[in-house]
């Protein structure tokens, strides 16, 4: 299925539906519903590939700032 169709099917604008692909935005409880009811994927394995993906960005985050500061 195309992201316009899926955007479609949702009720979400396509940029929208982008932005959550591309990890520019969050999967939401309300469009992780959505995604359930249009493509039969449990919303909690929405809500848990969200979690797990901002947690991965949190680690790298830190390491960043803890790095810098360990090299002299």
């Amino acid at each position: 299925m195309s992201q316009s169709k899926l955007a479609e099917r949702i009720g979400r604008p396509k940029e929208k539906l982008n932005d959550i692909i591309k990890g520019r935005e969050p999967i939401t409880l309300k469009t992780a519903i959505l995604l359930e009811r249009v493509l039969g994927i449990p919303a909690d394995f929405w809500i848990a590939r969200e979690q797990e993906y901002r947690m991965v960005l949190a680690k790298i985050e830190q390491q960043e700032l803890i790095i810098p500061s360990i090299c002299f």
